[in-house]
C-alpha cells in the first residue's frame, strides 16, 4: 500500500508592512468639564417673585427674561421720585431767578452759583432719587447676561426673593480641568492635543488642546493643568468627571497593532511573514498607547528588525516558529 503523504495546513494571517512612522504616545488622567462661561444669577432688589417664565435645563437668549418681581413698590417708588422730580425744577427756576436773571437759566449762572443752587434747592438729590427709582424698576426684571442653558433653579413664584435665582451655563465652549504628577510634567505642554473620554459613555470623545499649565506643585505632588475643548460633542456637562488622554508625537518608530505581539517563554515575540512561514522574531516594547506598541529587536536574543519587513497581525496565537501561513485576501 502507497505510503499517505502528510501536508501540514496553513494558518490563515494578516500581514502589514513594517515602517517608520510617528507614534502617538499616551498618558491619561482623570478630569473635569467646565463651562467657559458660568453666571450664578442673584436677586438684585428684595421683594416677592410675581413670575419665572424659565425652567431648569431650559436653553435661554442673551438679554431672555428669568424671572420678575412685583412692581408694586417700584412703581410708587418711580411716582413720588418723578413728582419730587417736578416740584425740584420748579425750586431751582425761583433760585435762579432769585439772582436777578430774566429767565430761570442755570446757564447763565456762575459755575460755583449753578452748583449752589442745585444742591439748596433739592434738584441734585431729586435726579438722584429718579435715577435710583428707576433702576429699582428695571431690576425687577431679571434677565439672561448671555446665551446658555438654566440651571439651580429652586425658586417659585409668590416666595420671597433670596440669595440666588439661578445660574446660567454656557457650556457651547467647555474647558477640561486635570492633574499631572512631576515625573509626568515632560510629557505635556501648552498647544498639545488631547482626547476627553466620558466615563459613562466612552464611545463619546471630544478633542481638545492644553491650553495653561499653573507653574506650582501642590502637596500631593500634582500640577494643575487646563484644556480647552473644540466642538464639544453632544451630552457633556459642566462638572463632568472625564478621563483625559494627553498624546505627545514621537516620529521615527518601528509602530505595530497591539494584537502582533505575544508571549514566548515569558518573552515578547512578533512573527515575521518570511516566503509562507512564520518566523519567530523576539523583540522588545519600548513604548505603548492604548492599541499599539513601538518595538525594536531583542538583540540579545539574536532577533533582527527593520522597516520593510512583513509583520503577522492576526492569526498568531497559535503559531511556532517555522508555521506554515496564508495570507488573508
Amino acid at each position: 500500500m502507497a505510503r499517505q503523504e502528510h501536508i501540514q495546513e496553513s494558518n490563515i494571517v494578516e500581514i502589514m508592512t513594517l515602517a517608520e512612522t510617528s507614534f502617538h504616545r499616551q498618558m491619561l488622567s482623570n478630569g473635569k468639564l467646565s463651562a467657559r462661561r458660568k453666571s450664578v444669577i442673584g436677586y438684585p432688589t428684595e421683594g416677592m417673585i410675581a413670575s419665572i417664565p424659565v425652567e431648569n435645563g431650559q436653553q435661554v437668549q442673551a438679554g431672555e427674561i428669568l424671572a420678575v418681581l412685583d412692581t408694586q413698590t417700584a412703581v410708587n417708588q418711580l411716582n413720588t421720585a418723578t413728582i419730587n422730580m417736578e416740584q425740584a425744577r420748579i425750586d431751582l427756576a425761583d433760585a435762579v431767578i432769585g439772582f436777578g436773571l430774566e429767565r430761570p437759566d442755570t446757564s447763565l449762572l456762575a459755575e460755583e452759583s449753578r452748583a449752589t443752587v442745585k444742591t439748596r434747592s433739592g434738584y441734585n438729590m431729586a435726579v438722584a432719587n429718579l435715577e435710583q427709582a428707576r433702576l429699582n424698576l428695571a431690576n425687577c426684571t431679571i434677565r439672561a447676561p448671555f446665551s446658555g442653558k438654566v440651571a439651580n433653579l429652586k425658586s417659585k413664584p409668590f416666595e420671597k426673593t433670596e440669595a440666588e435665582l439661578c445660574t446660567v451655563i454656557d457650556d457651547s465652549e467647555m474647558d477640561v480641568d486635570f492633574t499631572v504628577t512631576e515625573s509626568e510634567l515632560g510629557f505635556v505642554k501648552v498647544g498639545q492635543r488631547i482626547t476627553v473620554i466620558p466615563f459613562f459613555e466612552p464611545e463619546k470623545r471630544g478633542t481638545g488642546t492644553v491650553t495653561s499649565i499653573n507653574p506650582t506643585i501642590d502637596d500631593r505632588g500634582q500640577i494643575a493643568v487646563k484644556a480647552r475643548i473644540h466642538n464639544v460633542p453632544r451630552g457633556f456637562m459642566d462638572g463632568m468627571n472625564v478621563k483625559v488622554l494627553v498624546e505627545n508625537s514621537v516620529p521615527g518608530q518601528l509602530v505595530v497593532p497591539k494584537n502582533a505581539v505575544v508571549i514566548r517563554n515569558n518573552l515578547e515575540v512578533l512573527f515575521r511573514y518570511d516566503n509562507g512561514r512564520a518566523v519567530w522574531t523576539y523583540v522588545h516594547t519600548v513604548m505603548e498607547n492604548s492599541d499599539s506598541y513601538v518595538v525594536t529587536a531583542n538583540t540579545s536574543r539574536g532577533a533582527d528588525l527593520q522597516a520593510g519587513d512583513r509583520i503577522i497581525v492576526s492569526g498568531n496565537l497559535n503559531l511556532a516558529d517555522g508555521s506554515p501561513v496564508q495570507p488573508a485576501e
